[in-house]
């Protein structure tokens, strides 16, 4: 998802936006407007940033690992805007189950 908004000619994708504003600010905005209209994808949302990250201390910048892994986040290396090889799909897909 980053790599296309940098194809773009963005610096950072939503993703590392999500690390840089920290997954717990994210879980609190998630769950309070998802309480507050009765959403319940974005409380499920929530509740994915919770058990995935919050929970596990992977808040982001902050802790220096998020959905990234920091100081030197994949997204800042130029290799991320390099397209895959189609060989590499499995890898990149197992990656996908690990966050």
């Amino acid at each position: 998802m980053d790599r296309s908004f940098m194809i773009g000619g963005r610096s950072i994708g939503p993703l590392g936006m999500l690390d840089m504003g920290g997954m717990k600010t994210v879980y609190d905005v998630l769950s309070h407007w998802g309480r507050e209209l009765a959403d319940v994808q974005m409380l499920a949302n929530a509740e994915y940033v919770k058990e995935r990250f919050v929970d596990k201390g992977l808040l982001g910048v902050q802790t220096s690992e998020g959905y990234y892994t920091y100081p030197d986040p994949a997204y800042a290396r130029p290799e991320c805007l390099a397209v895959p090889d189609i060989s590499e799909v499995p890898h990149l897909v197992s990656l996908m189950s690990h966050h």
